[in-house]
């Protein structure tokens, strides 16, 4: 049985110059970003910053930016969140010695007016009738950027990077590291996304019950929909 659900052997044949022009778009987009102090008594010893940018097609994306008082070189790690939920400060990795940057990438928490016209039938629905308009194109553009933005920020202090994620959070980091090359360290816990054919045997909620429902009602649309999520 297992025969029927293999993966694809090739990633899509435009693929590689599919995500160079993404990246040249992106580059294409000033940062304008802006820190804003957050005043805190909870670690005297750490500095939390609120910070926007800019990202692919000029949406801006929010989130923070942590690091210890010391100044002292560290590594830098950078993360976003899972299919259903938000950002939020990771005390205990800067108490650790690490400077951090969290994102809401678009659709999501602050970031929710980055994705102005979301898919009733679910995130990851957004814009499916072309690799070009997928909201997943954008949510990899949010992490690499969100990536140059803290490596930026650090300069000299800056060790090395590592991006982190559990499910959704962490297939965006996968797939940011896959087309951009900005990490030392990948850290991941089941990431969603990759083999998409048998996600659409297999996984019964989340993104894969949104695409399932929408294949459902849409089978005319099947190989177009695997294309775009390859």
């Amino acid at each position: 049985m297992l025969k029927e659900f293999r993966p694809n052997s090739a990633p899509p044949k435009d693929f590689l110059a599919f995500w160079q022009n993404t990246l040249r778009e992106l580059s294409a987009v000033p940062v304008r970003l802006i820190r804003t102090p957050v005043s805190q008594k909870a670690a005297q010893d750490l500095i939390l910053e609120d910070i926007s940018f800019e990202s692919l097609w000029g949406q801006r994306i929010h989130g923070y930016f942590l690091r210890p008082k010391n100044g002292q070189p560290s590594s830098l790690v950078i993360h976003a969140h899972g299919y259903g939920s938000n950002c939020t400060v990771q005390w205990d990795w800067a108490r650790a010695g690490c400077s951090v940057v969290g994102i809401d990438v678009r659709g999501y928490g602050r970031s929710k007016m980055a994705l102005p016209d979301p898919s009733r039938w679910g995130y990851v629905l957004t814009g499916i009738r072309s690799p070009e308009k997928s909201v997943l194109r954008g949510a990899v553009c949010d992490l690499v950027r969100a990536t140059q933005v803290g490596q930026g920020l650090l300069s000299s202090q800056h060790q090395r990077t590592v991006l982190y994620g559990r499910s959704f959070g962490g297939a965006i980091a996968l797939m940011a590291e896959g087309v951009a090359h900005l990490a030392d360290l990948l850290a991941l816990g089941v990431p969603s996304f990759g083999w998409t054919e048998g996600r659409h045997f297999f996984v019964k909620d989340g993104s894969g019950q949104e695409i399932n429902a929408f294949l459902k009602a849409h089978p005319d649309h099947t190989e177009d929909t695997m294309l775009v999520l390859r």
